[in-house]
This record gives C-alpha cells, sequence and structure tokens, in this order.
C-alpha cells in the first residue's frame, strides 16, 4: 500500500487505486500528508482549506471535513491503515504499513547528494531511481491551500537540484556526451533554469561543438529578454566568454 503525491495524488490500496479529486477535505488530507508523523495544529488547518476568509464556525466546520475525510480512508478500503488522530490542539496523521513516495523519493535525493562526496559513482542510480518516482507535478489537478502549495514548490525546487546533481557529476566524470540530448529537454521543459543552460553549454562545448554552445547561449538570452525582460547573469556571461576562449577552465566545470 502507498500514498503517491509526486503527480496526481493517488491511494493505491493493493487492489485499487484511488485517485483523491479536489475537495476541502482533500486539502486537509495534503496538509497532514506533508507533515506525517507531526501534529498540525486545528488553526493551520483552518487557514489551510479557508485561506483568506474562514466561515463562521470555522472549528466546527474543519471538525465536519475531517470526519468526512475519515469516512473517505474507510471507504477507500485504508481507514485501518491511515488514521487522522484528533489530539489536544489539532490533528496528527499516523500510517501503518503505508509507504509516502514523497519520503522515498526525500530518501534517494539526500543520500545521492551525500554520495557526490564520498562514492559519486553511486550519484546516476540513486538520482535516477528518486527521478522515476515523478509521475507529473505534485499534487497534480488538485486546488492546494497554503501549505500544499509550499510542499509543492519545495519538491519542485528539489527535483531540479537533483537534476542538476546528476548532470554535474557526469560532467565531473568526462560523460558530458551522455547528458547533451537531456540537458536540451531541460531547458525546453525549465526554461528559466539558468544553471541547467549553463551546464548544457559546457557539454556542448566538450563534445566540440562550439557553435552550438554559443547558439544556446544567445537562445537562452533572446528569451529571457523578450518573456522576462532580462539578461542572462554575469555566471552566464562569463562561461559564455571561456567558451569564446576556449578557457581550459571548462574542462573542470561540473
Amino acid at each position: 500500500m502507498q500514498v503517491r503525491c509526486l503527480g496526481p495524488m493517488v491511494i493505491e490500496t493493493g487492489r485499487r487505486e484511488v485517485v483523491v479529486r479536489s475537495s476541502l477535505r482533500a486539502r486537509v488530507l495534503v496538509a497532514l500528508v506533508v507533515n506525517a508523523g507531526d501534529l498540525v495544529s486545528r488553526e493551520c488547518l483552518v487557514d489551510e482549506v479557508w485561506p483568506s476568509d474562514p466561515p463562521a464556525g470555522a472549528m466546527g466546520s474543519l471538525h465536519a471535513h475531517v470526519s468526512r475525510l475519515r469516512r473517505d480512508l474507510a471507504r477507500w478500503g485504508v481507514g485501518d491503515r491511515i488514521d487522522v488522530a484528533a489530539e489536544q490542539g489539532g490533528y496528527r496523521l499516523r500510517m501503518t504499513g503505508i509507504g509516502l513516495d514523497v519520503e522515498e523519493y526525500e530518501g534517494l535525493a539526500a543520500t545521492a547528494h551525500r554520495r557526490r562526496r564520498t562514492a559519486a559513482s553511486e550519484v546516476p542510480e540513486l538520482a535516477r531511481a528518486a527521478l522515476r518516482l515523478w509521475r507529473g507535478e505534485p499534487f497534480e489537478g488538485l486546488d492546494l491551500g497554503l501549505r500544499g502549495h509550499l510542499a509543492r514548490a519545495r519538491l519542485q525546487e528539489s527535483r531540479m537540484a537533483l537534476f542538476e546533481a546528476l548532470v554535474d557529476t557526469a560532467l565531473t566524470s568526462g560523460r558530458h556526451q551522455e547528458v547533451v540530448a537531456e540537458l536540451r529537454e531541460l531547458t525546453m521543459v525549465f526554461p528559466f533554469r539558468e544553471k541547467f543552460h549553463e551546464q548544457l553549454m559546457v557539454a556542448l562545448y566538450r563534445c566540440g561543438r562550439q557553435v552550438e554552445a554559443v547558439q544556446a547561449f544567445h537562445g537562452h538570452r533572446e528569451r529571457i529578454s523578450r518573456e522576462l525582460g532580462l539578461e542572462p547573469s554575469p555566471a552566464l556571461r562569463r562561461r559564455m566568454t571561456e567558451i569564446l576562449r576556449h578557457d581550459p577552465a571548462l574542462w573542470q566545470a561540473g
């Protein structure tokens, strides 16, 4: 059994998959899941469910939504494994024999980052295992409250940082040819993540494709100028200068 959040929120019961749909009690569930095991105050949950204009009697309404959530969990066949426990001041989510893909991802990602310093050859397998857990945007399709939005943003940032670490490891170990195609895709999916553009420029240069490296820089520059009214960072402009000068530092980048 597993709760999967790295994409549409799905509860796998062993016999079926239940896709969690947008509702006020789904906001409660997300807030509890992203703080699994920790007490979440009633005040925080009220803010999660009604971020701008809580109704009169919000605490009573929150209790009603929690009761409906418990009935949902029982109907889905996991009521004995996922418990929304009322405690002094709030609610705590307890899961027994239920995996959480976010916890699995974060464990693998943290290990991958640590291995960069001690056993870099293990990073690709760890990082790719973590990234394979993603099925889309975290909590995709759900109308989230503040905690849900913060969790989504934190996970998305973590994912991009893991991609960066994976590519840096490849560049450091001289596997620049292997990552060019993936970097092309990353710069299209995350067009304003400047690190991916820098990594692509370095990888192309090391492959003997200096013209394409220069084109990658100018393509990025034109896009952010047109869409954001910005210029590339000083760091990226320095990397461009290094490419034009065939600077030996490009072979140490990564």
